[in-house]
Parts: structure tokens; sequence; C-alpha cells
């Protein structure tokens, strides 16, 4: 039996939650005798206010280990009434006090229905999950876990793993907090599971809102491994956006999605025709699995020679009644490789850029990272099928330092970006729309069930 000595007073449910027992469970355990609580040796009576109980210092509590058989059944009798669960939601925290997004990521999870923002100090994973296995607001069953932030298809997001962390998870960091098991959500603190129409149980979900990070299958997959393998981890496919809207008519909340195609060269595209042509080339599709017909690309791509453009789109929504907007824009850039130059040990200059560049493609396939064995390429993450076609895609400039040894690296390519909202075959914004004033239910388009939008590992 494990048992211990209230040191501070409060009710039983806190002095649970303190020993790293979640509050809900204070309610069925007191059902069977799974907790008692003795005072002057006198046990006391529990059932009369039950989890709110005041308990004093000095008062001993009693956890029997193994839990009486009676405590069983009354577990699992939770799991016939799935409106008894909560999800529990983690916002990362805004960038600056422009951060739009994360705001109203923040208001997205507060409004729905049967769900818990919780908001750990410094707004770590690491802190987020120790506050799901026995922080006091965990006053209901874990249904699903879920995280809002700034996220990419090149597999990283914006998030600390641990307090005073970067805020950034990428596959390394995943790697390492598989190896220090820093990550971890015991499947305990997730039982028992609600049951479905059928009597199945439904596994608990660790589900992403942040845009496209479900392309980054591998990275999924190594979060599934990092918190413990217990999760189903879930990511949209593509971009994630929220507006809303505020006004004497009303005010709402609503979800969608946007495709955001990219292409790449190594110089400038002279022409919208030259761009054009280079997304027809990808052979990129829509939600359906159908081809982005050529003739759209020159309604996305604007006239002339490639520059950047944005428009505010006005969409009809017919759950909200009205018209709402949302962004659509094109986007060309010249990004550099990486910040700085790469140093490649060779004694002596290779003497052409063609020598160069194939020593910059040795220098990246004896690296672990760039290796094709690896579980999530580097040259993958940038868009790439082998080392070879990624410095093929870039523009680079040499310069050899003959006294360390070292040949300098620097590289750059063209961006293009085509930025839309995702509509559906009559020309409406697929999305979600939830009213706050005057309040109502929320009507739903997608969900983060459908592999449509959403992936999962």
């Amino acid at each position: 039996m494990a048992s211990f000595i209230v040191g501070a007073p409060g009710t039983l449910e806190e002095v649970l939650a303190i020993h790293g027992v979640q509050p809900w469970r204070a309610r069925y355990l007191i059902t069977c005798s799974g907790v008692t609580v003795e005072r002057h040796q006198a046990r006391l009576d529990l059932t009369v206010d039950g989890p709110t109980t005041p308990l004093h210092r000095d008062d001993v509590v009693n956890l029997p280990d193994p839990a009486p058989a009676p405590c069983a059944a009354a577990r699992q009798a939770i799991a016939n009434f799935p409106a008894a669960y909560r999800d529990y939601a983690l916002v990362a925290p805004a960038v600056g006090p422009n951060d739009t997004h994360i705001h109203r990521l923040a208001r997205f999870f507060d409004i729905r229905d049967q769900t818990i923002r919780l908001q750990p100090s410094s707004g770590s994973l690491k802190e987020f999950i120790d506050m799901v296995k026995s922080d006091s607001a965990i006053k209901y069953p874990v249904r699903d876990l879920m995280v809002g932030a700034h996220a990419s298809p090149h597999g990283g997001f914006s998030i600390a793993p641990t307090p005073g962390a970067d805020a950034n998870i990428n596959y390394e960091k995943l790697e390492d907090a598989v190896a220090k098991r820093t990550l971890i959500v015991p499947p305990e603190v997730l039982q028992p599971r609600p049951k479905d129409a059928k009597q199945q149980e439904v596994p608990a979900r660790f589900i992403i809102r942040g845009c496209a990070i479900g392309e980054a299958a591998p990275v999924l997959r190594k979060l599934k491994e990092a918190l413990g393998g217990a999760l189903q981890v879930v990511a949209p496919k593509y971009e994630h956006a929220l507006g809303s809207f505020s006004g004497p008519g009303g005010e709402g909340l609503y979800e969608f999605l946007a495709y955001e195609f990219e292409v790449f060269s190594p110089t400038p595209l002279a022409t919208d025709q030259d761009v054009v042509n280079a997304f027809i080339a990808k052979g990129f599709k829509d939600y359906t699995g159908q081809p982005i017909p050529n003739k759209t690309w020159p309604q996305w791509v604007p006239k002339g020679a490639p520059q950047n453009f944005h428009k505010e789109l006005k969409l009809r929504s017919s759950h909200a009644g009205r018209d709402v907007l949302a962004m659509a824009f094109f986007r060309v850039e010249q990004e550099p490789f990486v910040l700085g130059e790469i140093p490649v040990n060779v004694p002596q200059d290779p003497g052409s850029d063609s020598a160069r560049r194939a020593a910059l493609v040795a220098y990246f396939e004896a690296e672990p990272r760039f290796k094709s064995t690896h579980a999530w390429p580097g040259y993958v993450r940038y868009g790439y099928s082998s080392v070879a076609e990624m410095v093929a895609g870039h523009t680079w400039t040499f310069r050899h330092n003959a006294s360390a040894g070292r040949l300098f690296c620097k590289g750059t390519r063209m961006t293009f970006l085509v930025h839309q909202p995702i509509l559906d075959a009559r020309g409406e914004l697929i999305h979600n729309f939830f009213p706050i004033r005057p309040p109502g239910k929320p009507k739903e388009t997608f969900t983060d069930r459908e592999p449509a939008f959403f992936a999962a590992a």
C-alpha cells in the first residue's frame, strides 16, 4: 500500500494531484475504497464531500496497490460515458504582439466544446505533459491531447521541447527526447479509454494544429516514439489557418486549410509562364487526389516578371451566413541554403566549379543526416530526392582557404510559393465555424479524422 502524510491543507483531489494522481480519479477511487484517509487513527467518510473533502495537515492518505478489485469495474464504467471526457490543449507562446495566428489558436481551443487549454509557465511540451499527468486542472479523463503552434512541411514546429530550450522541435530534437525519455506520456494517464457506439475503445491521439507538418511523416513517427508510443500523432497535410470577425452582426471564428505549393530553381525564372511551367511539371494534386488543372496555375501566378502578390478573398460561408475572408498570395524570394558558409575539408582547391560541386556532394553524402539510409534525410527536408539533386538545385559560390585546407561553399536558390485557400467543387471555402456571439453549436465541414486533410502515425 502507498501511503503519505498530508503536508499542507487542501481538498482530497488537490492533495492527490500533488502526489501524482490525476484529480478526476478521486471520485471513482472513493466509490471502490481505492483511496482512504485517516485522521487521528480514525477513517474519514469520503462519500460526504467526495473529491472536495478537506484534508488537514498530518492526515494519512492510503492508496492500496494493487487497488481493490471493484476499482477496475468502477474505472471502466467511466468509458461508457464519452461526454465525461475532455481534450487537453497547449498553445505555443506567441512570437510577438502581432502573432495573430497564435492568439486565434488560443481562442480556438478556449471556445471548443469539451476542450481545456492548459497554460504551463514556459509553454514547453514537457511541462504540458507533466500537467496532464497530475495537475489540478485535470478534472476529467483524457480523450485527446492537442497542441497549437507554427509548423512547417519541412518537419519543424515552433514549441520548446523542455523549459529553457529554443522554441523549435525538429527531427534531431525528437531523437534526443527518445534517448533521454523526456517527453514520455505514461499510458496509464490516458486510461480508461472512451468507447464508441460499437463499444470499441477509442485510441488516444496527439493532435497538432500546425501548418502542413502532416507532410513530414518521419517526424510524426519520431514524435510518436518520443511520446512513448501510446498516442497516435495526427497533423494537417495543408496550411492550417484561422479567421475571425466581430461586429454588430455577431462574432465568430472559423478554421480552414490552404494549399501551399512550392517550386525551386537555382536561378531566377524570367516570366510568369516559366513559373507556371515549373508548377505544372511538379504534378501537384488537390485534396481529393486529382491533379491541379493546368489552367488553374495562370490564375494563381501573377502576370509578368515574378513578384510578390497577395489578395484578400471574400468567400461565402453558409455556416456563418455571411462572407468571410481568406488570404491568397504568391511569393518569390532568394533564400540561402544555410546561414554562412559550409566548410569542406579539401587540402587543395579542386580547380573548377564542377569539381568543387563534386567535393560538396561528397561532403554531404558522408554526413549521417544526409545519407539515403536516414529516416528523414536532409535533402528530403529541403525538397529534393538526392544529395546530387540538392546541390544542383542551388547556385554556389566557392572560396578556398589553402592554409586551413578548406573549401567554403555558399549556396542560394529561388523559391516560388503559391498559397490558396482550399475550396470545394462549388467554390465555397471548406471550413469549420465556431459562433461566439450569439453563441451556438459549431458547424464543421471537415474533422481531424479525415485522411484527405490530416495525416496520422
